[in-house]
């Protein structure tokens, strides 16, 4: 069975959170969401502004 997955996609396993990212040569990083966090905030939003 072959299953194609996006980079940056999240896969639950066994409870567990994962995101995918690249790792060069077409290979593919199972990373648990845990690492990508962070605990401080940064005061930047994560939102674009958009000016006219």
């Amino acid at each position: 069975m072959e299953v194609e997955v996006l980079v940056g996609s999240s896969i639950v396993i066994a409870g567990v959170v994962f995101i995918t990212v690249s790792a060069g040569a077409g290979a593919l990083v199972l990373v648990p969401a845990v690492l990508m966090a962070s605990s401080s905030p940064s005061g930047i939003p994560s939102t674009a502004l958009v000016s006219p």
